[in-house]
Parts: structure tokens; sequence; C-alpha cells
């Protein structure tokens, strides 16, 4: 399935539950606050919360991280491909280390830099996705991967160093 099919259909169930989420308000009483957005996105993190126990919560916590880093890098090649190689997204770095003396870059940048990571040492490309995209604690990460706290803590000082050079 091509990405344009795969943007499409996200789109089409995006549509549909927003329609679900607008019907549902409409039975509500007037001046309700809640909008149809809110509703979805309340929706989604309750379906989160009810993970049956901890290991499928952070399971769940780590593939959205995942997803949210493929969404932001997917909508910046197509910005960058609408512009015919116009400016990419920007994103703000903090996580990564706010004294770099400019802590944004381009998503598309960063995307190369984690694949790289990624060849080189996929516990570290996977330390920074769940931390940097999925906002894990490092104590998180290292249940995830099984791994100990200090493996994590060591591989993240390694990845980022790694990324503040290639950066």
């Amino acid at each position: 399935m091509s990405d344009l099919e795969d943007a499409q259909k996200n789109q089409a169930a995006l549509e549909q539950l927003r329609a679900l989420a607008v019907s549902y308000l409409q039975n509500e009483r007037p001046g309700h606050t809640l909008t149809p957005t809110a509703l979805i996105n309340e929706a989604v993190l309750r379906s989160l919360r009810s993970a049956s126990d901890g290991a499928s919560l952070l399971a769940c916590k780590a593939r959205a991280a995942g997803l949210m880093r493929h969404i932001l890098v997917d909508h910046a090649r197509r910005k960058k491909s609408l512009k015919r190689g116009g400016a990419a997204q920007r994103v703000e770095l903090v996580h990564i280390d706010p004294a770099l003396p400019d802590s944004t870059l381009d998503v598309l940048e960063l995307e190369d830099a984690l694949e790289a990571l990624r060849r080189i040492s996929p516990r570290q490309h996977q330390i920074v996705e769940l931390q940097f995209y999925g906002g894990l604690a490092q104590a998180e990460i290292a249940e995830h991967l099984g791994i100990s706290l200090s493996s994590v803590e060591k591989g993240w000082r390694a990845a980022r160093d790694w990324l503040r050079e290639r950066l």
C-alpha cells in the first residue's frame, strides 16, 4: 500500500471518528465545552489507560512513540515535496539537549541521523525513540526493553553525544 493510500485511509477513519464524536456531542446540553477532537483524544487516552497491565501500557506507549516519529517524518517529507525542496518542518530538540546552541533542526535531518544511529546501535536508537518521541522515563525504557536502568542511562548518554556530533 502506498503512502498516499495509507494517508487516505487514515483520513477516512479520522473523519468517521469525528462524525461519530459530533453526533454524540449534538445530544449533549447546549454550550457543552468538550469539542469533537477533545472527545476523540480522551477516548484514545482512556483506551491506553485501560491496558490490562503495566507491560502492555508500556508497549502501547512504545508503539505510539514509533508511530509519532513516522507521522512527523512522513508529514515533513510530504510538505517538502510539495514545496519542491522548500524548508521542511522544524522541531524543538529540548529532550536531546537544551544546551545546544541551535536547538531546532529539520525533522528529516533528525530522521537521517536516527536511521544512521539505528544501523550503528539499534539499542541506542530505541532508547532515543522511546525517550524523545514516547516521553518514557528511563526506568520505563529499562522495563520495556528488559535491560538495567544503568544500561539505559549509558545508552542515552552515548546516543545523545553521537547525535550532538552528527547534527
